[in-house]
């Protein structure tokens, strides 16, 4: 909620934000990257896949995939 009297600044909100993702986007990356480091590594562990490892695998793969695209979303809006 806005209140009336205050004098709210896009220009300077937006600033903020960009700085902010920009501040946040080395540390998201390699969160990024360690994780799927460690998805490889537990798949290669694997060995002979059955159906519910392959679920579990496909899940663990969508949801870092899902974070990569945000990321890259992320870096394409702050160029």
């Amino acid at each position: 909620m806005i209140l009336p009297n205050c004098i709210f600044n896009q220009a300077l909100f937006s600033q903020i934000l960009v700085q902010h993702i920009k501040a946040i986007l080395p540390g998201l990356k390699s969160h990024i990257s360690t994780a799927l480091v460690s998805v490889a590594k537990e798949h290669a562990s694997y060995g002979e896949i059955t159906e519910s490892k392959v679920c579990a695998l496909c899940l663990s793969m969508w949801s870092l995939l899902l974070c990569e695209t945000i990321f890259n979303n992320l870096v394409y809006i702050c160029r």
